[in-house]
């Protein structure tokens, strides 16, 4: 009898200290695989949706530089009498494609000595959008270190569109990288060769030849558009810069002043 009563307290027996130590570090383990895990994937899921979010505007961006530029021109100068289009106090009725500074409205410069249009700055010319008369403002993009600025203004007759419009740039699109710091450059070529070929920057206006000639303004036909957008992290995996290269080609309305 004293022997069966000993047998049944040592199947009554309850866990050892070893075995809840043991128990203890593999919850350890296990939980702390887990959260790692979910942390890893929120801060993926947060750095994606960052990523989309850039590059979305990004999107936004170029299809209104496209419908400004395809806007760019109307009410032409030619649906005026020849007494108007002399008439300096007339110079704001009526819209130029591109305008130009300096000299204008007088003779245009030349694209590569321009201030504007150059390969980062442009103004366009177009009627003034949900207005009961015909009224031209200028619409002017410029990017400015990484940023991309953005001026809507009214057309005065007599007036330098660059001096006009300069104190309304607001920031319309941030870490385009196209005209970035040399060792901005170098970084993102390291990740994406060819990105910036020979390491210079890229324009993100360009006027092609049209019909085998020179476009200068006020007569421009194409102008081309590439935007080339960092996000605001780097990759998670490679630590190394995001980017997204944006392009287009737009064509005024009225080309031919």
């Amino acid at each position: 009898m004293p022997a069966r009563h000993k047998n049944s307290n040592a199947g009554n027996a309850g866990f050892t200290l070893l075995e809840l130590m043991v128990a203890t570090l593999l919850f350890v383990v296990i939980t702390g695989v887990v959260f790692a895990v979910l942390i890893a994937a929120q801060a993926r899921f947060k750095t994606e949706k960052e990523f989309m979010g850039a590059f979305q505007q990004a999107n936004v961006a170029i299809d209104q530089i496209t419908h400004d530029i395809h806007g760019a021109g109307y009410p032409p100068k030619i649906m005026y009498a020849a007494g108007t289009q002399v008439n300096p106090a007339y110079t704001g009725s009526y819209a130029l494609p591109v305008a130009w500074s300096p000299s204008y409205p007088n003779t245009p410069c030349v694209i590569g000595s321009c201030t504007s249009p150059s390969q980062f700055d442009l103004i366009l010319e177009e009627d003034l959008s949900n207005s009961p008369l015909i009224q031209v403002q200028w619409v002017r993009y410029k990017l400015s270190g990484t940023v991309l600025y953005r001026a809507v203004v009214r057309k005065v007759a007599g007036s330098d569109p660059v001096a006009t419009t300069d104190p309304m740039l607001v920031p319309y699109l941030e870490n385009v990288m196209n005209n970035a710091s040399p060792a901005q450059i170098a970084l993102i070529t390291a990740s994406f060769p060819g990105t910036f070929p020979s390491g210079n920057p890229v324009s993100v206006f360009t006027f092609p030849p049209y019909g085998g000639l020179p476009q200068a303004p006020p007569n421009i036909h194409n102008i081309n558009i590439c935007l080339i957008v960092q996000a605001a992290n780097v990759d998670l995996q490679t630590q190394g810069p995001r980017i997204a290269v944006f392009t287009g080609q737009a064509s005024t309305v009225n080309p031919y002043q």
